[in-house]
C-alpha cells in the first residue's frame, strides 16, 4: 500500500469488557488522540487533540498460527464480523464486511522485558469525507514494562488487556489509494 496519508497517535485508550455471541467477542475501545499528523491535508488538517471510539472484534476459538512457539502467538480470525471500527472528527473506518480479517498477535514470554498485544486489520471502507478508492489499516499496539503481566499467556485473550498495566500504548491509521491484485498480508 503506497502511504498517501497518516494519522499516527500517542493515546489513551479504554477497555470495556468484551461482548461475546457465540464464539466472537468484541471489545470497545474509547480514547484521545494526542498527536496526529495529517501531512497530505487529507483529513481537513486534522489537529489534536482528537477524541475517537471504535471496537474490534475476533473469535474466540481461532487457532494460534504460530502454535510450536510457547510465548508468542499470531491469531488470523477471518471469520464474519472479525476485523476493527473506529470513528473521530466526523471520519469512520471498518473493516469491509466482504473480507474480515483481524491479526492478533501475543508476546508473554517469561525472560523478556515486556508483554506485548497487538491488532492489525485492513480497513478497507471510509465514510465521512475520505477520498474515493483509499484503502486503510489501524494497528495497534500495547506493551508493558518489568513486571510483564500486561498478558498471563500468549493464547488469545478473552478478556480486554488491563491498560493501567500498560507502559506503551500506540494506535496508528494509514490509508492510500491503491490499486489491488492480489489478497493483503498483515
Amino acid at each position: 500500500m503506497r502511504r498517501l496519508g497518516q494519522l499516527s497517535a500517542a493515546l489513551v485508550l479504554l477497555f470495556a469488557a468484551p461482548a461475546a455471541t457465540a464464539n466472537s467477542l468484541t471489545f470497545d475501545f474509547a480514547g484521545t488522540l494526542s498527536v496526529n499528523l495529517d501531512a497530505f491535508n487529507v483529513l481537513g488538517g486534522l489537529a489534536s487533540p482528537v477524541a475517537f471510539s471504535g471496537s474490534y472484534t475476533y473469535d474466540s476459538l481461532t487457532p494460534d498460527g504460530n502454535a510450536a512457539d510457547p510465548d508468542n502467538g499470531v491469531f488470523l480470525s477471518t471469520t464474519a464480523g472479525s476485523g476493527i471500527d473506529v470513528s473521530f472528527s466526523g471520519f469512520s473506518i471498518a473493516t469491509n464486511p466482504a473480507s474480515p480479517f483481524l491479526r492478533v498477535s501475543t508476546s508473554n514470554a517469561p525472560n523478556a522485558p515486556a508483554d506485548i498485544f497487538s491488532l492489525r486489520s485492513l480497513t478497507i471502507e471510509g465514510t465521512g469525507g475520505f477520498p474515493a478508492g483509499w484503502e486503510f489499516q489501524v494497528l495497534v499496539d500495547l506493551a508493558d514494562g518489568a513486571p510483564s503481566d500486561l498478558l498471563t499467556s500468549d493464547a488469545l485473550p478473552t478478556d480486554a488487556p488491563d491498560l493501567s498495566l500498560a507502559s506503551f500504548n500506540f494506535f496508528q491509521i494509514v490509508g492510500g489509494r491503491t490499486a489491488r491484485t492480489s489478497a493483503p498480508s498483515i
